[in-house]
């Protein structure tokens, strides 16, 4: 059995400390303060209306990029000082929304994780315990995602030559392909039933998408620690 390599166990890590408790898993449990149908949170500003783009998991990185050059020109200087009217339109996105719209926007984990946020249930990205917590209980036990995640990270950290850590980055970019996959179909569906007028179980849905939004984002790491990896 694998352990937790030296590197990986102090508390700064993002993967340190696994708490896999079933007390962990009681984000997934269906709330009863959820609303039955989608809608923005207040608490988050709406990335999606800002680039005046459908809210869904799949988005065309070049309409994101497109988006965001022509709301861009509409704040440029010369605009606003000549078309001070225009530029001041009611509602009209500032340049740093645009930029943080489109930088939530572009990253797979990101752009699911704000789609549960509108919805109410995401998950911070710098908090261990929740996006562990989002994981379900067959990802965490023995032979699950999350062990599969902690060998990968311990097979990076071991890697002697570049050659090993391309090998480890195929593996990598396979699962995250599969895991998308897997996050296309789930916000289809969460988002689909979240647009009846009577949903179905839309709790569960929600779960679903949870679920891989926090795959997701282990991933990401994974990603984070070969880039450290192969420049180290």
């Amino acid at each position: 059995q694998r352990t937790v390599p030296s590197s990986l166990s102090s508390s700064s890590h993002p993967l340190a400390n696994p708490r896999a408790s079933r007390s962990t898993f009681s984000l997934l449990a269906p709330s009863p303060h959820l609303p039955r149908a989608f809608h923005s949170s207040p608490a988050h500003k709406n990335h999606f209306e800002t680039l005046s783009i459908p809210i869904s998991f799949d988005v065309d990185p070049a309409l994101l990029a497109s988006r965001k050059k022509t709301l861009q020109k509409q704040q440029h200087p010369d605009v606003v000082q000549n078309h001070p009217a225009a530029a001041a339109a009611a509602g009209a996105p500032s340049s740093a929304e645009i930029n943080a719209a489109f930088d939530s926007l572009v990253r797979v984990h990101s752009r699911a994780n704000h789609i549960l946020e509108l919805h109410g249930v995401g998950i911070r990205e710098d908090d261990d315990e929740k996006s562990l917590g989002a994981l379900g209980a067959d990802d965490v036990e023995a032979g699950g995602f999350y062990a599969m995640v902690m060998e990968l990270m311990e097979e990076i950290m071991e890697a002697e030559s570049p050659e090993e850590v391309a090998r480890i980055k195929e593996r990598v970019d396979a699962l995250s392909e599969e895991e998308e996959n897997e996050a296309r179909s789930a916000f289809a569906a969460a988002l689909d039933m979240a647009d009846q007028p009577t949903p179905d179980n839309v709790e569960a849905h929600w779960a679903d998408a949870k679920r891989v939004t926090a795959r997701l984002q282990y991933i990401k790491r994974i990603n984070q620690l070969l880039k450290e990896k192969l420049h180290s």
